[in-house]
């Protein structure tokens, strides 16, 4: 899924590549509307629905940072963020319209990264309308209050992917009334997979990030190691050093 999820950030050439690349029998569609991207692929057994995030550079993740700044608006599973609400609504019709018309058979997913993963849980919501359905997102912001993220996680298949000391999942704040919903995993600074981390393994995670950063700064690299966490490239490259180490 993070594959797809990185795809999500393609042009048609790299994904047409990728797809030749790994022999798959899948045809794909890209929806773009009022800035937000998805892109669905028709698997022969199975659909992904994967949103396009913010990664490429530090403005990008920044922007993930100023979303604080929009009001929480009620919903029928509670409360969510406004302008994440807005750009699902933008996508719902859109992605319905084409699973209507291409999809076959198979369970049906959803993925994205960054703000990514927030459309994917909030699409699920709009368009979930059987059990066959799970969404993973990777890096994703907190999406509602706590009344969303009970509803959603008691009702829906979330698995909420965290790579150590990512910052954008911190954002919005708890202290404005947001909190994850879902199943979640996290990778640790040593790269292991554990699920609900306490708070001190994350503590530990930030320190130890924080002075990879500093050692970084002093020989020339990039100083910010909570953001070089949040890349597409790491969630995809430490998933699959960990799907090789496990076998």
């Amino acid at each position: 899924m993070a594959v797809l999820s990185r795809l999500a950030y393609a042009e048609h050439d790299a994904i047409v590549k990728w797809i030749a690349a790994n022999q798959y029998d899948c045809r794909y569609l890209m929806i773009s509307v009022q800035n937000h991207q998805a892109v669905i692929f028709f698997f022969d057994r199975l659909t992904v629905v994967a949103f396009r995030g913010t990664e490429f550079d530090y403005e990008d993740i920044l922007t993930d940072l100023k979303i604080t700044r929009d009001r929480l608006e009620r919903c029928s599973l509670g409360s969510v963020h406004s302008g994440f609400n807005a750009g699902a609504i933008a996508l719902a019709d859109p992605i319905r319209n084409a699973l209507e018309k291409y999809r076959h058979r198979g369970p049906l997913y959803f993925t994205g990264h960054s703000l990514g993963g927030a459309l994917a849980q909030l699409v699920q919501w709009r368009l979930s309308h059987e059990d066959d359905i799970a969404t993973y997102s990777f890096g994703s912001p907190r999406v509602g209050d706590g009344l969303y993220a009970l509803n959603y996680g008691s009702r829906y298949q979330h698995f909420r992917i965290v790579n150590a000391s990512d910052i954008v999942p911190n954002v919005p704040p708890s202290t404005l009334g947001y909190e994850h919903g879902g199943s979640w995993y996290y990778i640790t600074s040593g790269g292991e997979m554990i699920t609900w981390p306490n708070f001190f393994r994350q503590l530990a995670d930030q320190w130890w990030d924080v002075a990879k950063g500093l050692a970084d700064g002093l020989t020339g690299g990039i100083p910010v190691r909570r953001f070089t966490r949040h890349r597409i490239n790491e969630y995809v490259d430490r998933l699959a050093a960990l799907a090789v180490a496990n076998g």
